[in-house]
């Protein structure tokens, strides 16, 4: 077993759309295919199935999944579920490699959380004061 760092949380599309991707073990792509795997992704729920029967060659801790075309939302679709933080966005171009977004700690997110659960509190007492 080896850790991905992509998920349902990053690219929700297979649970919600059954879309079917196809990867490749990037940097053994001409070693030749030794199993068949499915590869799920970090957040251990049922819908957290990224590709299912994708022949690989013998996988090791380090290797590099390379998933192809994963849709033109995956960004503006993912979440926090579990905690997680979003994903960088990152454009690759021939061997041009540009980062556009980057990864956001979820700690980033603690003022915002913060922020809106005293609205949602100020919201709750309007809400008991109007139906007294």
């Amino acid at each position: 077993m080896f850790r991905l760092t992509g998920g349902m949380t990053d690219n929700i599309r297979p649970a919600l759309y059954q879309a079917k991707y196809h990867a490749v073990v990037a940097n053994k792509i001409n070693e030749t295919v030794e199993e068949t795997v499915s590869i799920a992704g970090k957040c251990c729920e049922s819908g957290d199935m990224l590709i299912w029967d994708l022949d690989v060659p013998n996988i090791e801790s380090g290797d590099i999944l390379a998933v192809a075309s994963t849709g033109a939302y995956g960004y503006s679709m993912a979440n926090h579920y579990n905690r997680f933080a979003k994903p960088a966005v990152v454009l690759l171009k021939m061997v041009k490699i540009d980062l556009l977004l980057n990864v956001k700690p979820i700690k980033m997110l603690l003022p915002m959380i913060y922020h809106m659960n005293e609205i949602n509190l100020k919201e709750k007492k309007r809400y008991e004061t109007c139906n007294d």
